[in-house]
């Protein structure tokens, strides 16, 4: 067998208690009886019989108690054996397919977490890659397509295998994988998570007109995702926009850009931008009630067009009812604040390639919960949440409360976009409506108009690292080591501390008698 150490150590700090029964050891005086006397010549020997109970005494008692002290803390710790190989596949090795394809780059960086694959999966663990299916397959051959939440893998997986099968997981350390609730597992997990250190670059969005060009280019590393904003003015057939990296070509009726120094993914380090005209349109329908809720609408959209260093033309229109009266400007970003569903009207635009938001309806609840939005470290406060427009059941979740109710859905609909906001844009709903990063998102909405084909920014993209928060918490049974499983050891501790007490409580009863 081979020691593997304590899964809590921190609850070795409980040993300290062993000063506790030497203490009141020491400091007991047991009981006094009071004598009669008729001479103060016994009080030399009383004072010479008190100097001596202080002293240790009773050394087997004062040593029982303190073990039962000692197995306690340590069972809490939670000790655990190695056991021998027993020649069956006790462990699933549960590798990321990132992890493995970008291996001749972070293979330096940690290489005791690869040469730790290699031996679990050379004494038989068997390889299930971290992607839809959980596929098996050779560790020199990932899948192709390695995306997926893997919390939910971690669920799926716990609910294939046998429970005399513990988990190996071998992950990018990543926060944008880690989505929903964080499982607990009924089995033993040994976790390795390697953290890429390196920068990736790619081209968030990129907006072109007759004579200037705004480009958007996402970096992220471990330490977070930020986004920079490079304009390129003047009809030049050609320019490279110094300390961006970006190369751009204008040609008949295209910008073409280019980033030299992009990240992994091909497919966002270029992109053709069609020349549009300066003018951006946004349309808002309101009822009566939400009038306010369209004016702190109005403002935001204000500041998007100052960012976009053009026009935004927006028209505001109010409704008396759901209706096929709403009908949006061609192109446009459409708004519908009501407490009534969207009209259909609204629905046939965003199959024509609108943007379209809808608010809550009119029942709601409170929430007293925060949302980060936008990759953003500061977070929004949602007082009140409500139910929005039923969908085809095809979204997704992009903000999700602290409590864990959803907040914004985005779902295609068509060539467009169908967002549901689970909340409005009013400051007794919220305070996103005040906040920096209000402007930000309705930037991003609009600039989702003026590019057809959509963002560019794909979830790998995306390097923040999450600090153990990808760890589940795992049942103490069976940890795996390579092909080995772990005994543990607390529950003869346990059984150890029980017998000590009967023992204590005996020796008491016996010198007390």
């Amino acid at each position: 067998m081979t020691w593997l150490g304590f899964a809590n150590p921190l609850w070795l700090a409980g040993l300290a208690a062993l000063t506790v029964p030497l203490v009141i050891h020491l400091l007991s005086r047991g009981r006094q009886l009071k004598v009669p006397m008729g001479s103060v010549r016994w009080l030399a020997p009383a004072l010479t019989l008190t100097a001596r109970r202080i002293r240790l005494s009773r050394w087997l008692l004062l040593l029982v108690r303190c073990s039962i002290l000692a197995c306690v803390a340590t069972a809490l710790a939670w000790p655990r054996l190695a056991l021998e190989p027993t020649g069956e596949v006790t462990a699933w090795v549960l590798v990321d397919p990132d992890l493995v394809r970008a291996r001749p780059r972070l293979e330096a960086v940690d290489p005791e977490a690869y040469r730790a694959m290699d031996h679990v999966v050379a004494q038989g663990g068997e390889v299930r890659w971290l992607t839809t299916g959980l596929p098996g397959g050779a560790l020199e051959t990932p899948p192709e397509n390695g995306e997926g939440d893997l919390w939910s893998l971690l669920h799926e997986a716990d609910a294939a295998a046998s429970s005399d099968i513990g988990f190996e997981v071998f992950a990018l350390d990543r926060a944008d994988r880690l989505r929903g609730v964080r499982p607990r597992v009924a089995r033993g997990i040994v976790w390795h998570s390697i953290t890429d250190p390196g920068m990736n670059r790619w081209i968030e969005r990129a907006v072109g007109r007759e004579d200037d060009l705004t480009v958007f280019v996402g970096e992220s590393d471990p330490s977070g995702t930020r986004f920079r904003r490079f304009d390129v003015g003047g009809p030049r057939p050609a320019a490279t926009v110094t300390g961006s990296g970006l190369a751009v070509d204008r040609g008949p009726g295209l910008w073409t850009v280019t980033l030299a120094e992009g990240g992994d993914a091909e497919d966002d380090d270029g992109v053709d931008v069609p020349v549009r005209g300066r003018d951006t349109r946004a349309t808002i329908f309101y009822s009566a009630e939400r009038s306010q809720d369209a004016s702190y609408l109005n403002a935001g959209l204000g500041a998007v067009g100052r960012a976009l260093g053009g026009s935004l033309i927006v028209r505001r229109e109010i409704v008396d009812r759901a209706s096929e009266q709403a009908e949006p400007d061609p192109g446009s970003l459409v708004f519908w604040l009501a407490a009534e569903p969207m009209p259909e009207s609204l629905k046939v635009a965003a199959r024509g390639g609108a943007t379209v938001v809808s608010d809550a309806l009119s029942r709601s609840a409170e929430c007293d919960c925060l949302v980060s939005i936008g990759g953003s470290p500061n977070t929004v406060r949602f007082d009140r949440l409500g139910p929005a427009d039923e969908s085809s059941g095809s979204g997704v979740t992009l903000w999700r409360s602290t409590s864990g109710e959803p907040v914004l859905e985005a779902e295609p609909l068509g060539e467009g976009l169908w967002v549901r906001f689970h909340s409005r844009f009013n400051r007794g709903w919220t305070d996103l409506v005040e906040v920096e990063d209000f402007p930000r998102w309705l930037l991003a909405l609009a600039l989702e108009i003026e590019r057809p084909q959509g963002s560019a920014r794909r979830v790998s993209s995306d390097r923040r690292s999450a600090p153990g928060q990808g760890r589940p918490a795992g049942a103490g049974t069976a940890v795996p080591f390579g092909n080995r499983g772990a005994a543990p050891l607390a529950p003869w501790l346990w059984a150890m501390a029980a017998v000590l007490t009967c023992w204590e409580r005996w020796l008491v009863a016996r010198i007390s008698a």
